[in-house]
């Protein structure tokens, strides 16, 4: 019994090892299968993208065969149509052209009118001043030129009840020489707030007070005077304010400096404190706000100007104290 049992023993610790042995080799085979199966799979998406890109970007490729042998097919049926027409007939297309007809080609659009605007065709009440010159018209008087008619140009002006056409009509005269000899001469022409402006200068000085003295915007006394029959746009009366303002605004501003420097005999002042905030630029970051000072300037003479200096010493100097 002994003997049988060691044996026994023996045969089951063999049967263990065995056992053992095939659960490693069936773990090994089991890990390459997983290898395997990764690599295939990995193998699979490839030729599958291959596959996309050479039969599917060939599909969307133009065949450029395919196009020469249409193309070349086209030419043979204009070549066949071209020898029906004989040599000598014309080509020239001989049906008649009617508005509704197919083939008729439609007309261009007009261009959008430029230039200055004719103030003839708007619906206002016009003002006739007619300019002669003097020497022309003793010229007349003694019989040695004639009027021949007059130049006209157009502007707006601005009376009580609306807008105006104000015709200035410079009288053109034909002057006669001691040789026979004519000559055509017009009256110059007066001098103008601003040359090429079609406002005259009671419709500026309107413009202005009624922007800055009656604080109307400008798109306000846009839609009033298309109500009156003229349409300003407000950029144009925009130009007109900044062209009043750089001229005649700061000529006044420093004529009534210069009296008031050179005539008072006292000059009120008082300077406050402000901030002012720098200018944005893209290349600089945030700024902080530079100190100045807006100088109020009562003059004797009855001037009262305001000025605006980086330091507390104003860049005027009195010519005299008082």
């Amino acid at each position: 019994m002994a003997e049988l049992q060691e044996v026994l023993d023996a045969r089951v610790t063999m049967l263990e090892a065995a056992l053992a042995a095939e659960r490693a080799a069936r773990l090994s085979v089991e890990q390459e299968r997983d290898r395997l199966r990764a690599s295939h799979e990995r193998l699979r998406l490839e030729l599958e993208l291959l596959k996309r890109r050479l039969f599917v970007a060939k599909a969307e490729r133009v065949d450029t065969t395919q196009l020469e042998m249409e193309f070349a097919d086209t030419l043979r049926k204009l070549d066949a149509l071209g020898g029906l027409v004989p040599a000598g007939a014309e080509t020239h297309d001989t049906t008649t052209a009617t508005p509704d007809s197919p083939g008729d080609v439609p007309a261009k659009p007009k261009a959008s009118p430029s230039g200055r605007r004719d103030l003839k065709k708007l619906p206002l009440e016009e003002v006739r001043i007619e300019l002669p010159d003097p020497v022309f018209e003793d010229l007349v008087a003694r019989g040695l030129a004639e009027r021949i008619g007059c130049e006209e140009s157009s502007t707006l002006l601005y009376q009580r009840g609306g807008l105006r056409r104000c015709v200035t009509a410079r009288v053109k005269y034909q002057v006669k020489g001691p040789g026979g000899e004519t000559t055509v001469e017009t009256t110059p022409m007066p001098p103008r707030t601003f040359p090429r402006s079609l406002a005259a200068p009671s419709l500026l000085a309107h413009v202005i007070m009624r922007k800055y003295g009656a604080g109307m915007p400008l798109f306000r006394l846009e839609d009033e005077f298309r109500r009156d029959g003229c349409s300003v746009d407000r950029g144009t009366m925009c130009r007109w304010l900044e062209d009043a303002g750089a001229t005649c605004g700061a000529s006044v501003a420093h004529a009534m400096r210069a009296e008031a420097l050179a005539a008072s005999f006292c000059i009120a002042t008082d300077a406050t404190g402000v901030l002012v905030q720098p200018i944005r630029t893209h290349e600089k970051g945030r700024q902080a706000c530079r100190r100045g000072h807006y100088f109020v300037l009562v003059a004797d003479a009855g001037h009262v100007l305001f000025e605006q200096a980086r330091s507390i010493v104003p860049a005027w100097r009195p010519t005299h104290a008082g």
